[in-house]
């Protein structure tokens, strides 16, 4: 039987390796690739006879592998590349740290030759935006020199030609403050702010069709009275000069030309704002005797729709409905010490008067909302004065206030509507009386919905995730007390009785599962609280919350939340502690049995009931024993009576995982000890493990616990250990034995005998651990017996209890990797030669069987890849048939060099064979259909002390399917 195999789908250079000056530049994600796959772009630093740096642009056929065009040098020691959308241009910017410059340059794609330019700016800060038609680039650059002073310049480049449009744009001492582009593209507005030698702001008109400055320069003094603003389309930039007077001036940003100015009267501070749709302008204008006066713009026309609106108080914002028919005014009045009142004006900006008459309000006043339809809107004032706030649902079409205002103690701190928005949730807090208000608003008329309930504490309401309930907390800062409560948010009305307990709040006040209890505990630190509230009535189970003596620590539940079970610690007179269990009836809150249960030592860990919930387990640690380590008891508690059925003092050992923890329903206690807790011998360390219930004996296994793993068909715990000795502060492979157990859960037993397998577990003192089917796979660091270097791959079959290994050589390179894609798993290792070069091994894994498949892959050099795409150094085909695996490393003259090998995963064998090229890795990317990649490598020449690289195009062998015959 033969195998023809079509040329193109063996893995081989295409072209050859294309040489490069210079360090490459590559970006993250390695070489850049054009839209279309056809066309890949490297850059390199290149550093000149004369002492300057110049970017070195590479340009690759994808198709051929040669080169396009010359390389093309720009100056500049970083950069970066980018295609256009139709991949015929490269756009590359440079940065010249010694010139402090900014370089962009435009490549032909198609002939790798350099368009125009290349066009240089002042200042290594530059960037650049393309236009949304791709035509115009715009070059952004600022020099920052710190001590002395700043310079910002601006240029248009035409990218089909590369040519700059026009002059660069320079502004002496100055910085970019804010730069924005009309809606159709023609121009650019760029406002700078200048430092030194004196304070200026200015604002330039860019012709983005022919880069010149469209009218002249609009400066003020920066301390000046003035502010530029940008219409939403950009076709306008205003000047608003304020101080003793108020000047609008309207610049077209086509012509540079200026209207008329218009004369706004006295002011002492104006800001102006725009309709979204852009047809009106507001300026509101804040005078010294505490008046406002707010003007309306046609912007069609630069005029004035009308006189100016005069405001009894300072005015503070403008907002406006969403078709722009209403705005409102929000205004204040300070009389240097609070605010007293304000109002609230309602404005047609089609005329520019004002609707009904202005609405006297009661403090500091902001608007928080319209309605959907834009006939209502949503005002706040805070009355500081008086401790009070008020709310108002105003009619746009009116002005009127459509009810009395809602008034409550203290000050807003929530606004919500309901799904439908039909009405308004709302919450005030009073710091002084330490109390919240919630008020339910009918959003159309703007009545309350039942009454407002003034509720203990400082807090907010939270919805239900159906709506149907609202969960209120506060705490009460100054008696140190929290509150509860279950709202209706249809009527507003407090469901139940709010629950209030003493202390910090712990468990259960935040809630984010709507289940039919919530379980809230609270401690001062001597007494601790527990209520068991209905997330649907409110009401408290038994009336009241359950005390327990001691600092809460731990809550914990059975399978059906029958019991609660509320572990708090005691510190004695004697300097002891004493452990208190409290058993809580889930559906009545009563205790269970006479008081909360005092147990010997500190709680180690939540209590927790075995799987039927016959049993509780509180694990408690007392003072330490002759190690040093403190000694462990396990209580077993009747959680129907509160008895104590035994309470065995066990090992000494400290608790893992917090003493505790049910894996499936099945408590389980892993402890940790060894002859003394200060300094221990490591041939001493174990770890003891119990699984309470199960009436077995503690299970003794040598050495530190390292990892786990849960086989829920079987109830199956798998547990790894290592015993070590530690030589320079590292683990001895040669004095490393890690051992694998297996524990059911359902009898507390161990599975036949621990596994004992040499060497340090992978990514010690954690490891790797994988089950696949009945399969358990562990990866460990050893040694062989000539003392080199050995991974071993142990397979155990958790059916039958049969332990086969994989032993290869060299130390672990990564865990075994098994790619989502493929049954397959390669691990790999790194063997280091004799001659101090280095070799990679991968051997390929069923990991449905646990065989190898295949012979081992040798190749040289030690894995390496990117982190974007890579695991451990692999790359797998979109259908999981090939694995991509790079190395490099270096060879026995000094030299470097990269391979790249392709892995049939399904055989285990190379796909043609591997290829290496000279020079350390660099980077590469791959097509996006997978069938090349690009891969770029660097040499350094001690030397002359420079670097010298190349790029090369990859066939990965996955250009068709591989045709086989007998």
């Amino acid at each position: 039987m033969s195998a023809t195999i079509d040329a193109e789908n063996i893995p081989h250079v295409i072209g050859g390796s294309i040489p490069m000056e210079g360090n490459p530049i590559s970006s993250y994600y390695g070489p850049v690739i054009s839209p279309d796959q056809k066309t890949a772009v490297e850059l390199s630093s290149v550093q000149n006879e004369d002492g300057s740096n110049s970017v070195a642009v590479t340009v690759v056929s994808t198709e051929t592998g040669t080169r396009v065009g010359n390389p093309v040098a720009i100056d500049g020691s970083s950069g970066s590349a980018q295609f256009s959308k139709d991949s015929k241009r490269i756009y590359v910017m440079s940065h010249d740290d010694a010139n402090d410059s900014a370089t962009f340059a435009v490549i032909d794609a198609a002939t790798g030759e350099q368009l125009g330019g290349p066009v240089t700016v002042d200042g290594r800060y530059g960037y650049y935006k393309l236009s949304d038609d791709g035509t115009r680039a715009y070059l952004f650059s600022s020099v920052d020199r710190y001590s002395t002073s700043n310079t910002a310049s601006f240029a248009v480049i035409d990218t089909e030609t590369g040519q700059q449009l026009g002059d660069t744009v320079t502004v002496e001492n100055a910085s970019y403050s804010n730069i924005q582009y009309s809606a159709d593209g023609k121009r650019v507005i760029l406002m700078t702010t200048s430092s030194n030698p004196y304070q200026e702001k200015s604002v330039r008109i860019i012709n983005t069709e022919n880069g010149e400055l469209v009218g002249t320069p609009i400066s003020r003094p920066y301390y000046s009275n003035t502010d530029f603003y940008v219409s939403n389309d950009g076709s306008h930039v205003y000047t608003l000069d304020h101080g003793s007077q108020a000047t609008l001036t309207s610049i077209d940003t086509a012509t540079g030309t200026a209207a008329t100015p218009i004369d706004l009267g006295n002011d002492t501070y104006a800001s102006m704002t725009f309709l979204p749709k852009g047809d009106r302008a507001f300026v509101t204008m804040n005078h010294y005797d505490g008046t406002s006066q707010v003007a309306v713009i046609d912007t069609a026309n630069e005029t004035l729709v009308a006189q100016p609106i005069q405001v009894d108080d300072q005015s503070s914002w403008v907002t406006y409905n969403e078709d722009g028919s209403r705005a409102i005014v929000t205004s204040y009045n300070w009389d240097g010490t609070n605010y007293t009142g304000g109002h609230v004006t309602v404005i047609d900006p089609e005329t520019g008067k004002v609707v009904g008459q202005p609405i006297v309000t009661d403090g500091y006043t902001y608007a928080h909302a319209f309605s959907e339809d834009g006939t209502r809107v949503y005002v706040t004032s805070n009355d500081y004065v008086h401790n009070t706030s008020s709310f108002y649902v105003v009619n746009t079409e009116t002005g009127d206030v459509m009810e009395q205002p809602t008034i409550s103690d203290g000050y807003l701190n929530q606004f919500q509507f309901t799904e439908d928005r039909s009405q308004i949730r709302l919450t005030s807090v009073d710091h002084e009386n330490q109390t919240t208000t919630f008020a339910l608003i009918d959003a159309k008329s703007g009545t309350v919905v039942g009454q407002t309930n003034p509720l203990n504490g400082i807090g907010y309401a939270q919805p239900s995730t159906d709506g149907s309930r609202l969960y209120y907390t506060g705490h009460n800062y100054d008696d140190n007390t929290n509150t509860f409560a279950v709202i209706d948010p249809e009527t507003g009305s407090v469901l139940g009785q709010p629950v209030t307990m003493t202390g910090e709040p712990k468990s259960g006040w935040n809630y984010y599962d709507d289940g039919p209890r919530r379980y809230l505990t609270s401690s001062d630190g001597t007494v601790t609280s527990l209520a068991i509230v209905d997330n649907h009535t409110g009401e408290v189970a038994g009336g009241a919350p359950v005390t327990v003596e001691g600092d809460f620590k731990y809550l914990g539940y059975n399978a059906d939340k029958s019991r609660v079970y509320v572990t708090t610690e005691v510190d004695n007179e004697d300097g002891t502690k004493t452990t208190k269990v409290a058993m809580v009836n889930g559906e009545t809150g009563a205790l269970i049995g006479a008081t909360p249960l005092p147990l010997n030592g500190a709680p180690a860990g939540p209590a927790y009931a075995n799987a039927d919930g016959t049993e509780l387990y509180q694990l408690t640690s007392d003072e330490p024993g002759a190690s040093g380590f403190p000694v462990t008891r396990l209580n077993v508690i009747d959680p129907n009576t509160g008895e104590v059925l035994d309470n065995s003092v066990f090992a000494e050992g400290y608790p893992v995982t917090s003493g505790s923890a049910t894996i499936d329903g099945h408590p389980v206690i892993v402890l940790v000890t060894a002859d003394s807790a200060t300094d221990p011998d490591p041939s001493t360390i174990s770890t003891i493990v119990i699984v309470p219930g199960t009436n077995s004996q503690p299970i003794v296994l040598p050495g530190y616990a390292s990892a786990s793993g849960y086989d829920t068909e079987s109830d199956v715990l798998y547990l790894m250990t290592a015993r070590y000795e530690m030589v320079d502060g590292q683990p001895d492979p040669s004095a490393v034995t890690t051992y694998l157990a297996a524990i059911d859960l359902d009898t507390g037993q161990l599975v036949g005998e621990p596994i004992e397998i040499a060497g340090v577990p992978t990514g010690y003192p954690a490891t790797w651990m994988n089950k696949v089917g009945g399969l358990q796979y562990t990866t460990s660091w050893t040694q062989a017996a000539d003392g080199s270097d050995l991974t071993r791959v142990t397979i155990v079959d958790t059916e039958t209890g049969a332990v086969r290994t994989i032993d290869i050589p060299g130390k672990p390179a990564a865990g075994t990797i098994r790619s989502s894609k493929t049954p397959r798993a390669i691990q790999q290792t790194t063997v280091t030669n004799p001659d101090g070069t280095t070799s990679t091994v991968a051997v390929v894994i069923d990991s449905d069987t646990g065989t190898v498949v295949g012979d081992p892959i040798t190749v040289p050099g030690s894995r390496v890849g990117s982190y974007v795409y890579d695991s451990n150094g692999l790359s797998y085909s979109a259908d999981g048939s090939r694995a991509y695996q790079f190395t490099s490393g270096e060879n026995p003259d000094g030299s470097a060099s990269t391979t790249f090998t392709v892995i049939d995963t399904q055989t285990g064998t190379v796909v043609g064979e591997p290829i290496t090229l000279d020079g350390s890795f660099d980077s590469r990317a791959f097509s996006s259909d997978g069938t090349r990649v690009y891969l770029t490598t660097k040499s350094f020449d001690e030397a002359t002390g420079s670097y010298s690289s190349s790029i090369t195009v990859l066939a990965t062998g996955t250009e068709a399917p591989i045709a086989v015959s007998a």
